[in-house]
């Protein structure tokens, strides 16, 4: 079900957005109306063109050049997942204020796909700014944190049945959330501690949001996990395997 969304008169200023034709622009906006409260929309192009322009009969082509002008300025991030399209809006979440998310229709965009454009501090390429039209929160209040969607992308990297409306464990993200870390982070440390404790025995049983988004958070998130001979390993065990 479509959502309505309010445009920041900064939208019209940003200079990424002048590089493209005036129908992509608007192609844009109709892709934010489309997407789940995650900012993330399905990319079958048949079915999004006719969503966002129902009484126009615009060429499949056509539409496809807009959907290509957006992805040239990296507004939108192309994945597939499990044999289907998505995009995702980058910055969605940083933008949008959404006090009682929907459910998650569509999965979430993986978080290296995320890191190859950029992070939280700025270097992802467009900053437009858009917002729910239902939203009375004023700039100074907090953000929405997406338990669900971090929640979510816990059992499918750890294989785990957590439930992202735990008091415990949103408590748990919202303390590292406090400090300034963000889905990305917490992407990632997921993905460190999965490689590692995932087929360990003993320590699987620690793939828990008590564990990776407790007080040793920022340490996880400082491990890194360095590609060799088609694998991620550690930089413990890289070196490890350098020795031998």
């Amino acid at each position: 079900m479509a959502r309505s969304r309010v445009i920041k008169p900064e939208f019209w200023d940003d200079e990424k957005l002048s590089t493209i034709c005036r129908d992509a622009r608007l192609t844009f906006v109709g892709i934010w109306t489309n997407s789940d409260d995650y900012g993330v929309v399905k990319g079958n192009l048949n079915w999004l063109r006719h969503q966002i322009f129902p009484y126009d009969d615009i060429p499949k082509p056509t539409f496809e050049k807009w959907i290509k002008e957006l992805e040239k300025i990296k507004a939108i991030i192309r994945f597939d997942h499990h044999g289907e399209k998505f995009y995702c809006i980058v910055n969605f979440l940083k933008h949008q204020k959404v006090s009682h998310p929907s459910p998650s229709r569509n999965p979430s965009a993986p978080g290296n796909i995320l890191e190859s454009f950029g992070n939280d501090s700025g270097n992802i390429p467009l900053e437009t700014e858009t917002e729910t039209e239902t939203e009375t929160e004023t700039e100074t209040e907090t953000e929405t944190i997406p338990y669900q969607q971090i929640i979510n992308f816990l059992n499918s990297e750890a294989k785990t049945n957590f439930k992202h409306t735990n008091k415990k464990t949103q408590e748990h993200i919202n303390a590292r959330w406090k400090t300034g870390y963000r889905l990305k982070d917490f992407e990632y440390v997921i993905r460190v501690k999965t490689f590692q404790w995932l087929d360990n025995s003993e320590m699987n049983r620690f793939l828990r949001p008590e564990t990776l988004f407790g007080n040793k958070f920022e340490a996880y998130l400082n491990e890194k996990i360095i590609k060799k001979d088609s694998r991620y390993i550690t930089d413990e065990e890289f070196c490890r395997v350098d020795e031998e």
